[in-house]
């Protein structure tokens, strides 16, 4: 099981997981970590990468013969692609949260706008904006930075576009 909001546990049986470029590839790399240590595997099946247009973006979370399986959850690499799979949603289903849950990354105003509103990682522009100054002048005279990848605080923004997938139904194996 995953946190979910307040820290009450929620399962995901199948995240779908949404990246535009290659400066997903950290928050790809939490996702994998959270879905590990939830026990849960992870399925490369589920993944889409690349500049995604409106109709690629949405696909995987909300249509079942783009992948191995309908996912329960969809986790993009930031909040304008979420919005999309909302929208997707929104036209043709599973109804968010009920079908599926969505999850952004970055908090970008919109987030607040989709229904329901998006459940987001927020990421801080001005920290990464002095970071991003910081490493200018060596990158500008040709220097390698001391250090390829750094860190920077995110908090989780908990709305309503999560919820814990059905649970299974079971036939009854006992005997008559």
């Amino acid at each position: 099981m995953l946190d979910g909001p307040g820290g009450s546990p929620w399962t995901c049986r199948r995240v779908a997981a949404l990246l535009r470029d290659l400066s997903a590839r950290a928050r790809l790399d939490g996702l994998r970590a959270a879905i590990g240590n939830a026990g849960i595997p992870y399925d490369d099946g589920m993944e889409r990468r690349g500049i995604l247009t409106f109709e690629q973006g949405a696909k995987p979370g909300t249509d079942p013969s783009s992948l191995p399986g309908r996912p329960t959850a969809t986790a993009c690499s930031d909040d304008l692609q979420a919005a999309e799979v909302h929208e997707a949603a929104r036209r043709a289903g599973p109804r968010i949260p009920d079908g599926l849950s969505v999850v952004g990354f970055t908090d970008v105003d919109r987030a607040t706008r989709v229904a329901p509103p998006l459940i987001t990682v927020r990421q801080y522009s001005s920290e990464m904006g002095t970071t991003a100054a910081q490493l200018a002048p060596a990158l500008a005279a040709g220097r390698q930075p001391a250090q390829d990848r750094h860190e920077l605080e995110t908090t989780l923004v908990v709305r309503a576009s999560t919820t814990p997938p059905p649970a299974t139904v079971r036939p009854d194996t006992r005997g008559s």
